[in-house]
């Protein structure tokens, strides 16, 4: 063997050797690490991102207790799509007609011009008899213009952003009456449901989409405080993790939890966008 051969052999060693211990180490404290350590609030500061999530925490419990009994505020459901009108009809509009508390519900829906279904508020009105602001234009799909547009549409204060592709928890109205306070947005954390499976939460149908974040609900202050979504993101991804990091840079508490009942169904990655790779953040 060579002497120049001695470094690559140890670099290679020490490679494997890390990889090991990697493996070693449980998921969820891998995921505890990545989410004190590198999330991309942290970008802010280490200390900066703590406060606020200290002081986001202690001020949700408060407001849990305080608003516990109180009268719920009616909630906006925003959606932007194109050529899913089947999933939206089939999947998010089912899922709402089974929810609690309808009559405090407003449906916005900012269409692209989708020519999958020949009248989609047409098709929305068979069913849904509540409160709904529809526009339609033909537009190309960028999601953080179209949804820009949904939530300026919507005639409430507190929002909830959904896709096409999003089965809603029947206590949504609640959830959000909740969790979203002045100073506090809600990012729940959904099921993400792997190809052809039911909307069961184990892992063989699927696993919990720690790092999406373009589900979320917020006061309309809150959002447009932090200058809503940034309209240079024209592809899907990146705007939702932006929007997160400019929530904390305004002292605004990003509160993040799993939520039972909310499924992301399965769908073909749009061409252009940055595919979810389940866990890819803690491995």
């Amino acid at each position: 063997m060579h002497t120049t051969d001695t470094p690559i052999i140890l670099i290679t060693f020490a490679n494997r050797s890390t990889n090991i211990l990697k493996s070693l180490i449980p998921i969820w404290l891998k995921r505890v690490a990545w989410y004190l350590f590198k999330s991309p609030q942290r970008s802010i500061g280490l200390a900066s991102s703590w406060m606020i999530e200290i002081i986001g925490f202690c001020t949700i419990q408060f407001y849990t207790y305080i608003y516990k009994n109180k009268k719920l505020k009616p909630v906006s459901i925003c959606t932007g799509l194109k050529n899913r009108s089947d999933h939206y009809l089939t999947i998010t509009l089912a899922s709402i007609l089974k929810m609690r508390h309808q009559e405090l519900i407003e449906l916005s829906v900012y269409d692209c011009g989708s020519n999958d279904v020949s009248d989609l508020v047409s098709e929305i009105r068979k069913h849904w008899q509540g409160s709904l602001i529809y526009h339609s234009e033909e537009l190309s799909f960028e999601r953080s213009k179209i949804f820009n547009r949904a939530i300026a549409q919507c005639t409430n204060e507190l929002f909830f952003v959904s896709d096409a592709d999003m089965e809603l928890p029947e206590n949504l109205v609640a959830l959000c009456n909740t969790y979203v306070h002045p100073k506090i947005v809600w990012f729940p954390i959904c099921f993400h449901l792997f190809q052809n499976k039911k909307n069961i939460m184990s892992p063989e149908n699927g696993s919990w989409r720690y790092s999406g974040m373009g589900i979320f609900a917020s006061l309309k202050n809150s959002f447009y405080a932090v200058g809503a979504y940034d309209e240079k993101f024209k592809t899907w991804g990146e705007e939702d993790i932006d929007l997160w990091t400019r929530y904390y840079k305004n002292g605004i508490y990003p509160y993040r939890n799993k939520c039972k009942g909310l499924f992301h169904h399965y769908h073909e990655t749009a061409e252009g966008a940055k595919e979810f790779i389940p866990n890819k953040n803690f491995d």
